[in-house]
């Protein structure tokens, strides 16, 4: 067991369980990578993160300052940055001092699943810091009767919520569950404990690592999953899909930040992936508007570079731009968007805000903006294409290139793993600085998140 704290900050905890601590290494590592990606938070977060393999340990390494603690397991998957605050904000408006996924079986005393749950803090010390593992001793004591609620989320062994009832009941359980003491003294002391809701069901899924790794584990390895459990096998189709289809694939929008005023330096020369308006709102943050500007676009998808290459057309009025996107796709229904979280011109007038930029100055520099720019199909993970992007950084004194998450995409974690990816990040980065002209790299991965300068 490993205790592990990455952030620092105040009152909130973020942990990431690992259930599977003794299993084959790599699988573990292969799982970690996909919960890596899964398990973003904000880029502004003020989670304190730590990961463990033991819940016990890891609660009593908490500050006394703690007052909400969001934990995850490896294998709990969500885009959503902002789903752990959202978490708290429900328990916070119903008043719950835990949200998990409770699971009421005839035969055992109710517990939960640890894929995810929020706790408040303060409760748990009230309660008597109770312990979340599993405990195999047969046991009989005396409690406050359960009662679960008539209402569940799916087949009927998922209550809404629990109470406690009004009768004391002597409890005879051959073990028990991952987090059946928790509920066990937080009913004792009339603590509010209700189910993960549907909507924040909805937007997530685990993959139970735990549970045929074996079949899992091959998976990773050939890219054929032969296994039942459904969770799994709707997960290697995904992957399946992400590859076959990732060519067709791009984002009208991009919801990566803009600027940095650590760059005091005008630049002229972009190379961007076609992802989003980002490659254009660049230089309306950094270029010189006295010299000519040129964006060179690279990008493993037809579809992305195709949207770009279309983009030339749109008016820039902030409010036609949902309008644009869908007139595209009628006209080329072989490509397929990804979305933003929100309404397309309701994320872009956020993108613009985050900018403090003006909607109607924005349409106005838009419309005078040279959209005649260059549009190259490439790989970033070969020898080949990134001797182009190379080649390109050689020929100016200054460059930005964004490649945003080019390597941190997930059908490449799954498919090669991690490490491979790094090898070719790390190839790329070694020949850019080679070259000895200034450039900034912006990337959204493990390793970088945002923009740096090198060779200054």
């Amino acid at each position: 067991m490993g205790l592990c704290s990455t952030t620092k900050s105040r009152m909130k905890y973020f942990i990431r369980y690992n259930p599977i601590a003794n299993t084959n290494p790599e699988y573990e590592e292969r799982i970690r990578d996909i919960a890596q990606f899964h398990q973003q938070l904000p880029f502004d977060t003020d989670f304190t993160v730590v990961e463990t393999s033991d819940l016990d340990d890891a609660f009593q390494s908490l500050d006394s300052s703690a007052e909400w603690v969001v934990v995850v397991s490896l294998g709990h998957c969500s885009q959503d940055r902002d789903m752990y605050d959202k978490a708290i904000k429900v328990c916070e408006e119903s008043d719950a001092k835990l949200m998990c996924h409770l699971l009421n079986f005839e035969d055992q005393y109710i517990h939960f699943h640890p894929q995810f749950f929020v706790i408040h803090y303060p409760s748990w010390v009230k309660a008597g810091q109770p312990t979340f593992n599993y405990d195999g001793k047969e046991q009989e004591f005396m409690g406050v009767d359960c009662i679960p609620s008539k209402e569940t989320y799916h087949d009927d062994y998922t209550p809404v919520y629990i109470r406690p009832g009004l009768k004391r009941k002597t409890f005879k359980v051959r073990e028990m569950q991952t987090g059946a003491w928790i509920i066990k003294h937080f009913l004792e002391k009339g603590l509010k404990i209700i189910n993960v809701t549907q909507k924040l069901r909805d937007n997530k899924f685990h993959l139970y690592p735990d549970i045929e790794s074996d079949k899992f584990f091959d998976f990773f390895k050939t890219g054929e999953y032969t296994g039942t459990q459904s969770s799994q096998v709707w997960y290697s189709d995904l992957i399946k899909h992400l590859a076959k289809n990732v060519k067709r694939q791009f984002y009208p929008l991009n919801t990566e930040p803009v600027g940095n005023d650590k760059i005091d330096f005008p630049i002229n020369n972009f190379i961007c992936v076609a992802s989003g308006l980002k490659p254009w709102l660049l230089p309306m943050y950094y270029a010189n508007e006295t010299d000519p500007l040129v964006v060179n676009f690279v990008d493993f998808s037809d579809g992305a570079v195709e949207f770009q290459r279309h983009l030339g057309t749109w008016s820039g009025e902030v409010g036609t731009y949902s309008t644009f996107v869908q007139n595209f796709l009628t006209n080329n229904p072989t490509f397929e968007s990804c979305d933003p979280p929100g309404p397309y011109d309701q994320e872009l007038e956020k993108q613009l805000a985050s900018m403090q930029l003006d909607p109607r100055v924005f349409t106005q520099v838009w419309q005078h903006i040279n959209k005649k720019q260059n549009y190259k199909i490439l790989d970033l993970y070969t020898e080949k294409g990134q001797d182009y992007v190379i080649d390109l950084v050689k020929q100016n004194s200054t460059t930005y290139l964004w490649l945003s998450n080019a390597f941190y995409m997930e059908y490449a974690l799954v498919t090669i793993g991690k490490k491979k990816v790094y090898e070719y990040r790390q190839r790329l980065l070694d020949g850019l600085r080679a070259t000895g002209k200034r450039f900034v790299l912006d990337l959204m991965d493990p390793w970088q998140q945002g923009p740096v300068t090198f060779n200054d």
